[in-house]
């Protein structure tokens, strides 16, 4: 399977990306979209206060989360921040900690660009704000150190790290070892910063196909080879709702159901839905309904399950063809009036980053932290796609997703901010699929842009629905 790695485009896009925030005054585009508004009950939101205060840091005693939890005990007190109570103390500290979440993706960016055979990795600690950056032993490794510290806008929240390999000399395994995946049995392979290692993913974890992948590589300490767990699934069902915005159900008239991505325009005027490409059929220009109004048909999609390469993004175009649709919020540019081109909008997520995913079957907003980037999983064949068809550059993350969410935006850096009056964030990519064992899977927004891009697919703009 000969495949070009896509990393320089990524590192280009990084410095186009890192300072694009959308804002939304007034509105919350994505959380508002639900069809259905749930009450949720009391030991539910016990249970969310618990994970989103231990997740930034916060006071998680009993006594503390009982008392904002319970109506009228500490409601002057409180703000309510992705449905979690918070006082104004705590309120203060979750702010700071998404700007210490975005000094990692700056420094994430920096450090990759200026410091290629030394740079290893980066991941961001939520509980206490800090950027750990991971330094290949080299001979210059202190003054690359001072270097990077010199660019961060928060110096006492950098922690470095010296560990065995660069990133460039994993991306050499990683490459070794995607281009025999199904040789081997393996279903997915990716970086695991935390380990500074390739870990593989393998169906056949006997001795002597583990020794034979770790000899495919210079140094088989590179690798971490584990038994795969699980099955995998693609995020599609047949499942209907009632309306049409992003985030929301879309139907093929086989009854195969997805979720609204991206809105964008052609030059010609004609508007399009980006949503995943596995949602729709080969060459198919099958209608959309939503629920049972026909809303559009397929234009183009880069499934395959005849047989092909490797995909660096699973994505599909539907054209709109009825006025009897939500309209779509603009995606800004800076001055807050015009459309920004596509691909000058998304956000670079790094390891320990919380992501943000709305999918319509889910029909609420999750969030979860990013456990890997660059990941390459086979999904298998038979129902699932058709063939052994292996999907790259996937970001895997825990928010919580099911069948049905597939093509819904992935959001990074999610918050009502005050300075703007409303919501800003950066968008990520969209959702593909999962595996049992736990481990979800988004297309990253880049890899989709230059799929589109490729195709011959141009647009004006990025929108969301309202």
């Amino acid at each position: 399977m000969n495949k070009k790695l896509r990393i320089p485009t990524l590192a280009l896009s990084f410095a186009l990306l890192s300072s694009s925030v959308i804002s939304f005054p007034g509105l919350d585009p994505i959380a508002s979209a639900a069809p259905i508004a749930k009450k949720v009950d009391k030991n539910t939101l016990r249970e969310n206060a618990q994970k989103f205060r231990e997740k930034y840091g916060m006071d998680t005693s009993t006594a503390h989360i009982e008392k904002a939890i319970e109506p009228g005990v500490l409601s002057d007190e409180l703000e309510v921040v992705m449905g979690t109570p918070l006082t104004k103390d705590e309120r203060k500290l979750y702010d700071k900690r998404m700007e210490q979440s975005q000094q990692a993706s700056d420094l994430q960016e920096y450090s990759r660009k200026s410091n290629k055979g030394t740079y290893a990795g980066t991941y961001f600690d939520s509980k206490n704000g800090s950027t750990h950056i991971q330094l290949a032993k080299k001979n210059d490794v202190e003054n690359v150190k001072s270097m990077i510290k010199s660019n961060a806008k928060l110096p006492e929240n950098v922690v470095f790290e010296e560990v065995s390999f660069s990133e460039d000399e994993l991306l050499s395994a990683f490459k070794i070892i995607e281009d025999v995946m199904s040789q081997y049995k393996i279903r997915s392979v990716g970086i695991n910063v935390y380990h500074n290692k390739v870990e593989v993913e393998t169906m056949d974890y006997s001795d002597k196909n583990i020794a034979q992948i770790k000899s495919l590589v210079p140094i088989s300490e590179m690798l971490e080879v584990k038994a795969a767990q699980g099955s995998v699934r693609l995020d599609d069902d047949e499942t209907a709702y009632p309306t049409q915005v992003s985030g929301e159900k879309i139907v093929n008239n086989d009854g195969i159901a997805c979720t609204a991505g991206f809105f964008g325009y052609t030059s010609q005027g004609d508007k399009l839905l980006i949503t995943a490409g596995h949602c729709g059929g080969i060459g198919s220009t099958q209608a959309v309904k939503q629920p049972t109004a026909t809303i559009g048909n397929w234009l183009w999609r880069n499934w395959n399950q005849n047989g092909g390469p490797a995909l660096t993004a699973d994505v599909g175009v539907i054209k709109i063809n009825t006025s009897n649709i939500a309209a779509a919020v603009p995606y800004p540019n800076g001055n807050g009036s015009n459309l920004t081109p596509f691909n000058g909008a998304a956000g670079a997520p790094t390891i320990g980053q919380t992501i943000y995913v709305r999918g319509a079957k889910t029909g609420a907003l999750t969030q979860g932290v990013v456990v890997s980037v660059l990941k390459t999983v086979d999904f298998g064949g038979g129902e699932v796609c058709g063939g052994n068809w292996n999907i790259s550059n996937l970001i895997q993350h825990m928010a919580a997703q099911q069948q049905g969410d597939s093509g819904g935006p992935v959001l990074l850096n999610y918050q009502w901010t005050p300075a703007k009056n409303g919501y800003t964030f950066q968008p990520v990519g969209m959702v593909t699929g999962q595996t049992t064992g736990g481990n979800k899977y988004a297309s990253y927004l880049p890899e989709i842009i230059g799929v589109l891009s490729n195709a011959g697919i141009n647009y004006s703009g990025l929108y969301l629905g309202p």
